[in-house]
């Protein structure tokens, strides 16, 4: 075979597609590699969160399971509320700085529910007399049961909203 211009030409043609083609499989592997490293991360911190919010509502279940059982002291009451406050205000500031999730509603219902049963009379009356468990009245169990309902409803529409986002991992 005679090595003319125009072989030349054609064979160093053929040569730079092959090269243009393994340099583009290359680049879209490795693209496709760290879009799914960033998104194993970003799935990874969404199921971490949303266990934690879980667990927050898990907290709460008792404590309405507790409270309606009348197990608990008045003090005993307080601090799991602080407790449960704390917890929800950390995962919040997280959902939304990842989420875009402020969880506003979520804030309010436990503002109201805290201040509520601090406010029930038998609450009241057995905070002085801390060594008897709080039982509270019908029409205050009534309540109780209000907000766990509520509470049920935020919570999955939060975790709903979580999964729903977009954002990515900041």
């Amino acid at each position: 075979m005679i090595w003319t211009v125009d072989n030349i030409i054609s064979v160093a043609g053929l040569v730079l597609s092959l090269i243009t083609l393994l340099v583009t499989a290359y680049v879209g592997v490795w693209i496709a590699g760290v879009l799914q490293k960033h998104s194993d991360a970003s799935n990874a911190l969404r199921e971490n969160v949303v266990n934690k919010i879980l667990k927050i509502q898990e907290s709460y279940d008792l404590l309405f399971l507790e409270l309606s059982n009348g197990e608990l002291s008045a003090s005993k009451i307080k601090v799991r509320l602080y407790q449960y406050s704390q917890q929800l205000c950390s995962i919040l500031k997280i959902t939304e700085k990842h989420y875009n999730q402020k969880g506003e509603n979520l804030t309010r219902c436990a503002t109201a529910y805290f201040t509520e049963i601090e406010n029930f009379k038998s609450f009241v009356a057995h905070y002085d007399k801390d060594e008897n468990s709080v039982i509270f009245e019908e029409e205050e169990k009534s309540r109780l049961r209000f907000y766990e309902k509520e509470f049920e409803d935020l919570f999955l529409k939060l975790i709903s909203s979580i999964y729903e986002s977009h954002e990515s991992i900041q």
